[in-house]
C-alpha cells in the first residue's frame, strides 16, 4: 500500500517545477505593465500639454508649463524614454550615469529656453517665472528661471551662455560616450 503523502509527491514536485519555471515571468510581466502605465501617463501628459486634456489636462499643463516652460512639450517623451531605458538596463551603472546626464541635459535646456525666449530680468522672482511660463506657455519655467538667476547673476549673460553650452556638451559626451573634440588630437 502506498503511503498517502507519497502518492501526491510527484504532483507536488511538478507544481514546484512549474512555480520555479514561471517565477521568471512575473518580473517580465511587471516590467511590461510598468512600461504600459508609463506610456499611458506620457500620452496623458502630452495630450494635456497641447490643450486636449479637458479641465484636468489644463491644470496639468499649467503646472508643467510653470515648472519647466517650453520643455514641458517634450517632457512626456523624455520621461518615457528615460524610464524605458532604465527598466531595460536594470542594474547597469553606465545606464544610470547616462540617465542622470540626460536629466541634467533636460534641466539645463529649461535654462536655455528661458534665455532664448524671455531672457533674464534682475527683479524677476522664481514665482514670477512660474506664473509667466504657466500663463503664456513660454520661457523655461521655474527651473529655467532658477538657472538664469544663478548663472547670470554670478557670471553675466555671456558667461551664462558659455556655462550652459559647456554643460550641454558634457552631458552629450556622457550620454553618447563620444568626444566632440576628437578632431583636436
Amino acid at each position: 500500500m502506498v503511503h498517502p503523502r507519497r502518492k501526491n509527491l510527484p504532483h507536488v514536485l511538478s507544481l514546484k517545477r512549474i512555480q520555479q519555471e514561471s517565477s521568471q515571468y512575473p518580473a517580465a510581466f511587471r516590467r511590461k505593465i510598468i512600461l504600459l502605465v508609463l506610456m499611458a501617463a506620457a500620452i496623458i501628459l502630452m495630450v494635456s500639454c497641447v490643450g486636449l486634456g479637458g479641465n484636468v489636462g489644463g491644470s496639468i499643463s499649467k503646472v508643467l508649463m510653470g515648472v519647466m516652460g517650453l520643455m514641458a512639450y517634450i517632457f512626456p517623451v523624455v520621461l518615457f524614454i528615460m524610464a524605458a531605458f532604465l527598466i531595460s538596463n536594470k542594474g547597469n551603472v553606465l545606464a544610470y550615469k547616462k540617465t542622470a546626464a540626460a536629466a541634467v541635459l533636460f534641466l539645463i535646456c529649461c535654462g536655455l529656453a528661458q534665455l532664448f525666449t524671455e531672457g533674464y530680468t534682475e527683479s524677476t522672482t522664481l514665482a514670477e517665472y512660474y506664473r509667466i511660463s504657466s500663463e503664456y506657455r513660454t520661457g523655461g519655467g521655474a527651473i529655467g528661471g532658477a538657472i538664469c538667476i544663478s548663472t547670470i547673476s554670478a557670471f553675466g549673460t555671456i558667461g551664462a551662455y558659455v556655462i550652459i553650452v559647456l554643460v550641454i556638451l558634457v552631458c552629450l559626451i556622457l550620454i553618447t560616450q563620444h568626444s566632440f573634440l576628437g578632431f583636436l588630437y
